[in-house]
């Protein structure tokens, strides 16, 4: 991390046992919604849990790689950049920083 950088809070979540490749937990972060999900290379990504197109919760929809398919209308995204891949979504949904530290999973949100 480089010092001298105004960063936003960080909310952290214990991890109470090692997790499934392509598992993903939905749940409140402050007073957003946001999706946490771990990778199939072991990375943690996490995101907003709306898709762009009607607000359906990503954290239903299916994981494949390092995508995201909402289970609405078929949209995709990348889970690392936040990139709206397949239609009808157009605009992107917008990506945090995750980390782990000390047993948790830590993210890093804008404020």
């Amino acid at each position: 991390m480089t010092s001298g950088v105004n960063r936003g809070p960080t909310c952290s979540a214990r991890q109470r046992r090692e997790p499934h490749r392509g598992t993903r937990g939905a749940g409140e972060i402050t007073e957003q919604s946001h999706t946490l999900a771990l990778l199939d290379d072991g990375a943690w990504a996490a995101f907003d849990n709306a898709c762009t197109h009607e607000e359906c919760p990503l954290s239903e929809g299916t994981l494949t790689d390092n995508q995201v398919e909402c289970y609405c209308h078929g949209a995709v995204f990348n889970m690392r950049t936040g990139e709206a891949l397949v239609g009808p979504a157009v605009a992107s949904i917008e990506t945090y920083p995750v980390r782990e530290e000390g047993g948790e999973i830590q993210v890093e949100l804008p404020g």
